[in-house]
C-alpha cells in the first residue's frame, strides 16, 4: 500500500480511538454527577431498522417510562438516524460500542454494579462485550443478565460462529444452570434449537417480546 494511504488510515484510526475515549470519559463523568442507583443497560448490535433493533427500541421506551431516562443506557456500534433521534427524544444518550478493545476499556465504559440490569440483544453483539458480561457473571461482579437471541440455529455459523464453540456454550450453560443468565427467544422452535445447543432447558424461555423487571 502507498505510504500516504497507510499514514492516512493510521491517523484516521487514532482520531477515531481518541474520539471514542473522549466520548466514554464524558459519559462517565456525566453519570457520576447523577444518581448512583440501578442502571438498565442495553448492549446491541448496530441499531438499524431491521427487526431486532426495532423490537429493542420498544423495550427501551418501556424502561424509560418506568425507570426514567437517566437510569437507561444503550450501547451499540452504530445507530440509524431515526433510532438516534428517538433515543435523544426519550432523554437517552446513545453510546458507542467499540470492537476489539480489551476488558479494561469495556469495564470502564460499562461501570456495572452487581444489581444492574443488563440485556444483550442478539448473538451479533461485539464479542468483547459478550465475553466481558459472561466473565462478570461468572465472577459474581454482576448478579444476573438477560440475553435476547433472535437468530435461529441455521444463522449462527454465519452471524456468530464462535457461539457454537464448546468453550462458549459450556460457559453459557453453567450460567443458565446457576440462575445467573436468562436466554429469551422468539418461538418454541428456536427454544428447542438452543436447548439442544446449550444442553439444558433451564432459563431458556420464549418471550412475547416484553421484559418484566422488579424495580427493587
Amino acid at each position: 500500500l502507498p505510504v500516504k494511504f497507510v499514514h492516512h488510515a493510521r491517523k484516521k484510526g487514532i482520531k477515531r480511538s481518541v474520539a471514542l475515549a473522549a466520548n466514554m470519559v464524558n459519559t462517565q463523568v456525566k453519570r457520576r454527577t447523577i444518581a448512583t442507583g440501578r442502571q438498565y443497560v442495553f448492549i446491541a448490535h448496530p441499531m438499524d431498522n431491521t427487526g431486532a433493533p426495532v423490537v429493542l427500541m420498544q423495550v427501551i421506551e418501556e424502561f424509560v417510562q418506568k425507570f426514567g431516562p437517566r437510569a437507561v443506557r444503550v450501547i451499540a456500534p452504530a445507530y440509524s438516524d431515526n433510532h438516534r433521534a428517538k433515543l435523544l427524544q426519550l432523554g437517552v444518550t446513545p453510546e458507542k460500542a467499540a470492537h476489539g478493545l480489551g476488558f479494561r476499556f469495556v469495564r470502564t465504559q460499562l461501570a456495572l454494579k452487581p444489581d444492574d440490569f443488563v440485556l444483550m440483544n442478539t448473538v451479533a453483539i461485539y464479542d468483547n462485550y459478550r465475553e466481558f458480561i459472561l466473565m462478570w457473571l461468572r465472577l459474581g461482579r454482576l448478579k444476573h443478565a438477560t440475553w435476547f437471541i433472535h437468530e435461529d440455529k441455521a444463522q449462527l455459523p454465519v452471524i456468530e460462529p464462535g457461539f457454537l464453540e464448546p468453550a462458549t456454550t459450556g460457559r453459557i450453560k453453567d450460567l443458565l444452570i446457576k440462575d445467573k443468565l436468562q436466554v429469551l427467544v422468539p418461538s418454541e422452535h428456536t427454544r428447542k434449537d438452543y436447548v439442544e445447543i446449550l444442553g439444558t432447558t433451564k432459563n431458556i424461555a420464549t418471550t412475547p417480546l416484553h421484559v418484566a423487571v422488579d424495580p427493587s
